[in-house]
């Protein structure tokens, strides 16, 4: 199973499971954490991570991020969206 971690796969972009799993996770950490949380977690590098083990401690910290995202969610209130009229847009359809 190691070795599949590492392999590069054409139906990946010649990128391997690992770098795939990486990416997903970088990426609730730049849009959740740090862009709408404020926070500043520097992401994960292909370095870090040596095992197949290892990407389930960081899924874990993904978690916590998205459940601090939810908590975050469902305190603020809710308010209807004006619905802006737009000639151009209007030309379009």
């Amino acid at each position: 199973m190691k070795e599949d971690f590492l392999v590069a796969l054409s139906s990946l972009n010649n990128k391997n499971i690992r770098y795939m799993m990486l990416h997903v996770a970088n990426a609730y950490i730049v849009w959740i954490n740090n862009f709408v949380l404020k926070g500043n977690r520097i992401f994960f590098s292909d370095d870090e991570i040596l095992d197949v083990d290892q990407p389930r401690a960081i899924f874990n910290e993904v978690d916590h991020i998205m459940n601090q995202f939810c908590l975050l969610l469902s305190q603020i209130v809710v308010q209807p969206v004006k619905v802006i009229h737009s000639p151009v847009l209007a030309r379009m359809s």
